[in-house]
């Protein structure tokens, strides 16, 4: 055989030698993630009623280890979701907390662990509560969350990146979710909360009015 055309034999076999192992690899990670959103939906919600109010929303991330966010269980990182979840339930979406977990994490453009990245939180909430105002340091998110009617702030929670929602449940009275351990579902004033959970300036807050 003339050494070209085994040449060309030799790299079309091993083409498609690299196709098929990369379709076979497809098909097994479709199939892993359907067995895996399968058992999920079977399963998470039988072991993490704790994590729920008896109003239907999400106030302790740690109960949700069930589901799987960034490659990461979302009891870790899955503040940014929860908060979404919450915010859409409170505007009376009919949603499931799944549907938003695999939503925004196919928004993130690497599929590596990690958080929500604030552009993809803000996509989000752009596309499925239109209106937000969004503001940077600790004065002016205290300023605006104190005349907002629902809002989702984004600051350090004993020095980790964490997103909580809140909404106003009366005059100068707001409900905050999931905030630390002891503070799941809790009512307080704005400045009493920020006096006691925002230190520093870095500060991001997406507001309503």
């Amino acid at each position: 055989m003339h050494s070209n055309t085994k040449r060309r034999l030799l790299f079309s076999l091993a083409a498609a030698a690299a196709l098929t192992g990369a379709a076979l690899a497809l098909r097994r990670q479709i199939w892993l993630d359907a067995y895996r959103r399968e058992i999920r939906e079977k399963t998470a919600p039988l072991k993490e009623a704790d994590g729920w109010t008896a109003d239907g929303y999400i106030k302790d991330q740690d109960h949700l280890y069930y589901y799987t966010y960034r490659t990461s269980p979302a009891s870790g990182n899955g503040c940014g979701p929860v908060a979404a979840f919450d915010l859409r339930r409170h505007e009376g979406h009919d949603v499931r907390f799944l549907d938003v977990l695999e939503e925004m994490d196919a928004m993130h453009r690497r599929n590596v662990p990690g958080p929500t990245l604030m552009p993809v939180m803000r996509q989000y909430l752009d596309k499925y509560l239109p209106g937000g105002h969004e503001v940077h340091g600790a004065k002016a998110a205290i300023d605006a969350a104190e005349r907002s009617r629902m809002g989702l702030l984004r600051y350090h929670e004993e020095s980790v990146p964490h997103f909580i929602p809140y909404f106003r449940v009366a005059d100068g009275q707001f409900r905050f979710f999931n905030v630390s351990d002891g503070q799941e579902d809790f009512t307080a004033a704005w400045a009493d909360f920020a006096a006691e959970h925002i230190q520093g300036n870095d500060v991001k807050l997406i507001w309503w009015e």
